[in-house]
Order: structure tokens, then sequence, then C-alpha cells
């Protein structure tokens, strides 16, 4: 059973933020819809224009609307913010320990703080979705809706920014403060596509040919990298959205899950450190140093195939 009080907590602690996403995804959805109908308009009212072309115009305008835009990346950033003051933040300030002093379980602090941003999220997206619909639907351009996916331009979008936070959250359950919550979340959030991109490289420097293993897999690898399901909607796959659904739903289960375990667990001691389990730093130590190692190399690599006139 979540507590009234612990949401109002939460929720006095993220208010400006979460006006923030609002604000985003109103100038995202609606803003964009406004402006694009006009544009709409302008051309429908250019005499140069047949119906044709004007018709070949509605589908461009529902995928530009709900497809990938530069407020997406914002949006990312501004969840990853609000997950990293609901648990990072309060472990800098020590308000996790002034938390854990109140008359509730930890499970129920961790649950409050998921819940509170997965009905925001949920809420907001909705609603600035909704209302981006009825503009349309009140237009006279209400018959490009007729090109409007919902399975790829809303609902892959809505849980694709669901997996993030709770991700986001999950990760600050082993991190000791909000940096490093957020640094975690953004590497191991793009590392599917990172790590086999770096793979490649070093196969193909190593090996020609035979380490192009991985060219013609990138929509795939992409299904596993949750952040770029905001940036693709025409898919050389047919069916990857189901792909990105069932990715999305499976890290927000494993990261709710494993991260209310995790919370349980933490030591309020290591708040301020970088990780909270000391278990964990020889990994990451090996996995950092690696990682780099092969960036380092990929951009050695680079400039001298730009000396030599590979490029």
């Amino acid at each position: 059973m979540l507590n009234k009080g612990l949401l109002k907590i939460d929720m006095r602690s993220t208010s400006m933020v979460l006006g923030i996403l609002a604000i985003l995804l109103f100038l995202q959805y609606p803003l964009r819809a406004i402006l694009e109908l006009e544009w709409l308009r302008s051309i429908a009212e250019d005499p140069l224009n047949n119906q044709q072309m004007i018709n070949s115009q509605y589908g461009f305008f529902i995928e530009d609307l709900f497809g990938p835009s530069a407020f997406s990346l914002f949006v990312i950033a501004t969840i990853l913010i609000i997950a990293g003051m609901l648990i990072g933040l309060e472990r800098n300030t020590r308000r996790h320990d002034f938390n854990l002093s109140l008359p509730f379980s930890r499970k129920e602090i961790f649950l409050t703080k998921a819940t509170l941003g997965v009905g925001m999220i949920t809420l907001l997206f909705w609603l600035n979705s909704g209302l981006t619909l009825i503009i349309i639907q009140f237009s006279e351009f209400s018959q490009t809706l007729s090109h409007l996916n919902v399975l790829d331009m809303m609902i892959v979008p809505w849980l694709s920014l669901l997996a993030i936070y709770m991700f986001t959250l999950f990760m600050g359950t082993i991190s000791g403060e909000m940096i490093s919550q957020i640094v975690l979340s953004i590497i191991f959030l793009i590392f599917p596509y990172g790590f086999t991109m770096l793979i490649g490289i070093a196969f193909t420097v190593h090996m020609g040919n035979m380490g192009r293993f991985w060219i013609g897999m990138d929509e795939f690898i992409l299904a596993f990298t949750i952040p770029f399901h905001l940036f693709t909607v025409n898919h050389a796959i047919d069916h990857i959205s189901i792909v990105y659904i069932a990715v999305s739903l499976v890290v927000f289960v494993l990261s709710l899950v494993v991260g209310t375990f995790l919370y349980e667990k933490g030591k309020s001691e290591k708040n301020g450190e970088f990780l909270l389990f000391q278990s964990l730093e020889p990994i990451f130590l090996i996995g950092i140093v690696a990682c780099f190692g092969m960036l380092g190399g990929t951009i050695f690599t680079f400039f001298i195939w730009h000396s030599a006139g590979r490029f």
C-alpha cells in the first residue's frame, strides 16, 4: 500500500523537473501539431500544388509529428534527472537517512518513487498525445490520422520512457550519489549498441571483411538499446516493434524487481561513494578500462586510416 505522505515528499522534491517534463511533452506534441497544421494549410492554399501532392504530405505530417525529434533527447535527459533526484540526490544530501527514519519500510519508499515516476510519465505522455489527436481530429486535416500507427508511434515511445526511468531508478540502488547514477544509466542504456560497434570495428581492423558480421544487424542491436526506440519509426525488420515492446517490458520488470531488492540491501554508510556495493567495483573497473581501451583504439585507427587515404 502506497503512502500519500511519501508521495507528497517525493512530489515536492521533483515538482520543478516534472513541470519541465510537462512543458517538453507539450512542445513535442500539441504545439508541434499546431505548427505542422499551419504548414499543411500553406501547402493546401498554394495554387501550384494539386490534390495528389497535398495528399502525399499527410503521411509525412503524422510521421514527422509522432516520429523522432530533438525534444525526445531532452525528454530522456529530464527523466534521467527525475530518477536521479529521487535516489541519487537524496544520498548526496543525506535526505535518504531522514526517509529511512520514517515509519516506512525501504520497499515502500522505493515503490513510491517508482509509482510517482511511472504515473507522472504516463499521465503527461498520454495527456499531451491525446490533446494532439484532438487538435488534429477537429482540424480540416482529420483524415491524416489514418496514417497513425499507434503501436510504433505511441506505445513504443511510452514504454521506452518508462523503461528508461525504471532502469535509472534501479541504477540508483547500486550507486552512491546522483552523478554516478546518471552516468552509469547513460552508459548501460547505450551499452548494447556501443559495445557491439566497438567489437565489430576491432574485428574489422584485425580480420578485414570477416569482421564485418555486425553490418546489417544495426536495427536488431538497436532493439536492445532502449533510447534508440524513440528515434526510429520506419523499420527495416518486420514486426521489430514487438521486440521493442518486449525489451522495454523486460527491462522495466527486472529493474523494478531487482531494484526493490537492492534498495532494501543497500548500506546507508556508503552514501556519497561511487558504488554502494564494493563487490561490484572490480567488474566496473575492468569493464570501463576495456571499453575505453577499445574506444581509444577505434579513434586511433580512424586517424591512421584517414591519413592513409582509406576514407
